[in-house]
């Protein structure tokens, strides 16, 4: 793609061409040029259009129709599906990323923007772990220089981030399972403890896959309330996770559940999950006080969980984030600045399609990802197979950034994330390895092509 002028430079050289004489410079023939052009979104383009139909000036309007002229002409020669170029001054953010093909400026994205959460989609090796990792390293670099300080939290199924802890060392990494984080689902993040058995009701089977109505976590919900009496959390002494399975083997064998009843069916698979939970977790999870999560929020944190099953990694991703959202909730840590930043990839294992579609509603994942923002927790999610992944994340996040993908219902679906044409649509095959097309909600209007800088 070459770079395209701007209406700047055309200014500075409009003396030293000639004008054309004869064109028609009517506001519908101009409207024609600025869409031969592919300009009919760019702003500078808007203001042209406008002025001609407010002034009626003709000089304007020759204005206008040599700089849309050209434009157009260098479509024709040499066309740029993401034109009009993108300028310097509104590519500009605090956290770097790379060069912007159509003009060679540098973009970057900023942390308000951040905290709308970001989606990168792409096949494997297209450049997607790179992207955001450069974006980590970035806001790691920066972060104590700006107030509040934000703070990564990385939940790394793949070891792909755990080399950041050896490039900074204030960055902090746990393997989990181990023994040398411990961490308890079960203490809540707000003071009632009642509320929270709710709120863990609802992630635990969101977690666990249980997407047939309210009888399942209706049930958690009163296993967890019955547990929390057992024990005196006035004084902050909470059950942990192997206390649940121990109380549900009690249940069980003094058949507190009739086996006859639809509930003991319910009961099983409740059984079952946390069984599974503390088999996968193990001393991780074997504690009344988890480590503080006010000091595991206050720093840099990768999360390194490649040795965990795949609905231990869910569990602990969702129930971990949902707790830090809760945390800042609790103490009422408004305002919109980036204070969090939630990183997974694989995202469809957290928020999958089918799961709403079964629920016929939106997931809790999508829900904390809806509410966090508020609260300064933002969300950068990762994603080889769009068109796995839940529609409410595709139209929640400010940033979207689409590398090369491959297969055709990627490619629909990953067109269709980022409002693009059919025309730009088939870029999506095109692109080289570290090239992205970004999309954001605000600031730039249109869709352009990124050169990812490692």
């Amino acid at each position: 793609m070459r770079k395209q002028r701007t209406y700047k430079q055309y200014r500075q050289g409009k003396n030293k061409r000639r004008k054309l004489t004869g064109a028609a410079t009517s506001l519908s023939s101009l409207a024609s040029l600025a869409a031969a052009a592919r300009a009919q979104e760019d702003e500078t383009v808007k203001g042209l259009l406008r002025a001609v139909q407010h002034t009626q000036d003709p000089e304007i309007a020759q204005d206008a129709f040599e700089y849309l002229y050209a434009l157009a002409t260098e479509q024709v020669v040499e066309p740029d599906l993401f034109a009009p170029a993108i300028d310097a001054e509104e590519a500009q953010g605090e956290i770097e990323l790379g060069i912007v093909k159509n003009s060679g400026c540098v973009f970057g994205l900023n942390r308000n923007e951040l905290c709308q959460h970001t989606l990168v989609l792409g096949r494997s090796g297209s450049g997607k772990t790179t992207c955001i990792k450069t974006l980590l390293q970035g806001l790691i670099m920066l972060s104590d220089t700006f107030v509040p300080a934000p703070r990564i939290q990385v939940f790394d199924i793949k070891k792909d981030y755990i080399d950041l802890v050896n490039l900074y060392p204030n960055v902090w990494l746990f393997r989990l399972p181990g023994s040398d984080f411990r961490w308890n689902p079960l203490e809540p993040p707000i003071p009632n403890c009642q509320r929270w058995a709710a709120i863990l009701a609802g992630v635990f089977a969101n977690a666990a896959g249980f997407y047939g109505g309210m009888s399942t976590e209706n049930l958690i919900y009163r296993y967890l309330l019955e547990l929390y009496r057992k024990y005196d959390t006035g004084r902050k002494i909470y059950p942990c996770l192997f206390d649940l399975r121990d109380y549900l083997r009690w249940l069980d064998v003094y058949k507190k559940v009739d086996k006859r009843s639809e509930e003991y069916r319910w009961f099983v698979r409740i059984q079952n999950r946390v069984e599974s939970l503390c088999e996968a977790l193990g001393e991780t999870v074997n504690c009344s006080h988890g480590y503080p999560l006010a000091e595991v929020l206050g720093h840099h944190t990768i999360f390194e969980m490649a040795e965990l099953k795949q609905d231990a990694q869910s569990f602990f991703t969702e129930t971990f984030l949902t707790q830090g959202v809760w945390h800042r909730m609790d103490r009422q840590e408004r305002g919109g600045k980036l204070t969090t930043l939630g990183v997974f990839d694989e995202a469809k294992r957290l928020m999958p399609k089918y799961r709403e579609e079964a629920q016929q509603a939106i997931s809790n994942m999508s829900n904390i990802l809806a509410f966090g923002r508020e609260f300064g927790v933002g969300f950068l999610v990762g994603e080889c197979d769009p068109a796995l992944l839940s529609n409410s994340i595709k139209s929640s996040c400010y940033s979207q950034f689409c590398f090369s993908q491959t297969g055709g219902r990627d490619v629909a679906d990953s067109a269709r994330a980022l409002g693009l044409d059919p025309e730009q649509a088939t870029e999506i095959r095109r692109l080289a390895v570290g090239e992205t097309i970004v999309r954001l909600a605000d600031r730039i209007k249109r869709p352009f092509v990124l050169q990812v800088t490692p």
